[in-house]
């Protein structure tokens, strides 16, 4: 069994599984699901790189949906600058990412979401309430092309190739409410 007990994006430990040690054995198996999320790096500070999502999305691939999410520790306790930009850069580098910008809205009142003052990142209940309306938000971004996601406006991958054929963009658009109501679930 893969399992991860916490949130390393690339670098495991042991039996504690990476999440990028967990995408390549389910591709593998092809087992990967259309929308994927990844809120992961909380425990990696500083090693969620550009090069590090650019090795994800090149292992899952342009035709998966990927929700990235961004992390957060009260009182700055921990320095996520880097997995940040690197995580909200890549919202803007392809077309089939959205970001579920959690530090961003944890900041606006850190205290109503994180009440963890061992380890600064757990929220709790209404973080995480909050938490799953972002990745919800996200998804919605995906499905509806307004971040990431295919539209007719945005049928390229990061390299600039086209995804789908015209045919094949306007049976998305029929079945976008199809989609819809999938990420909703």
């Amino acid at each position: 069994d893969l399992i991860q007990t916490s949130k390393h994006f690339a670098t495991g430990s042991g039996t504690n599984y990476s999440g990028m040690t967990i995408a390549d054995v389910v591709q593998a198996q092809g087992d990967l699901r259309t929308y994927l999320v990844f809120a992961l790096g909380t425990n990696d500070p500083g090693s969620v790189t550009d090069e590090a999502i650019d090795s994800l999305i090149n292992l899952v691939g342009t035709n998966h949906k990927v929700v990235l999410m961004t992390s957060y520790a009260l009182d700055n306790q921990i320095d996520y600058s880097v997995n940040n930009a690197a995580v909200r850069a890549a919202g803007e580098r392809y077309s089939n990412v959205a970001v579920a910008d959690w530090a961003e809205e944890v900041s606006k009142d850190p205290n109503a979401y994180i009440n963890d003052t061992t380890y600064y990142v757990h929220p709790n209940a209404a973080g995480s309430q909050l938490f799953v309306k972002l990745v919800k938000q996200a998804l919605d971004s995906l499905v509806d092309g307004t971040n990431g996601g295919v539209s007719t406006g945005n049928n390229t991958n990061y390299a600039g190739a086209q995804v789908w054929s015209d045919a094949e963009m306007q049976a998305i658009e029929a079945n976008a409410a199809i989609y819809k109501e999938a990420a909703d679930k």
